[in-house]
């Protein structure tokens, strides 16, 4: 069998190919996605009490999608565990698996715990720890 590991750009060309082509679509993205990805050409080359047989196996691999609450929660627990790091929309969207759209939404949504450095950098604050600061002051 040939040993390709990107089967996101490599076309398959033999049924074991194929095979392993589908699997791994399946496994690691989902059935849904394994359709999506594998040509008809591909799918034709894979016995059908094969595909049947790797479709029962994931059948549950499909992510549950991720609600805006949890998003929010998770990126205060990462701002609270790494106070005073720079980070970039690119970082934290990597961190938070989720799009640089949706970080930089985020660190609008969150102006307490990100401050701007500059036009791609943020400093992550600790809210708690100013709030206490700003009471002393005043």
């Amino acid at each position: 069998m040939n040993q390709v590991t990107d089967w996101l750009t490599e076309p398959a060309h033999t049924q074991e190919d194929a095979t392993a082509k589908f699997k791994w679509w399946a496994v690691n993205h989902g059935v849904i996605r394994a359709y999506a990805n594998v040509s008809i050409r591909e799918r034709k080359l894979i016995p059908q009490a094969t595909r049947i047989a790797i479709i029962q196996q994931c059948k549950l691999v499909a992510p549950e999608p991720q609600r805006a609450d949890d998003l929010r929660t998770q990126v205060i627990k990462w701002a609270e565990r790494n106070v005073f790091a720079e980070t970039t929309t690119r970082k934290l969207a990597e961190e938070m698996q989720c799009s640089q759209h949706v970080a930089r939404r985020l660190i609008a949504e969150l102006p307490n715990y990100f401050r701007r450095l500059n036009q791609y950098t943020y400093e992550v604050r600790d809210y708690n720890m100013d709030r206490e600061a700003d009471r002393r002051r005043g």
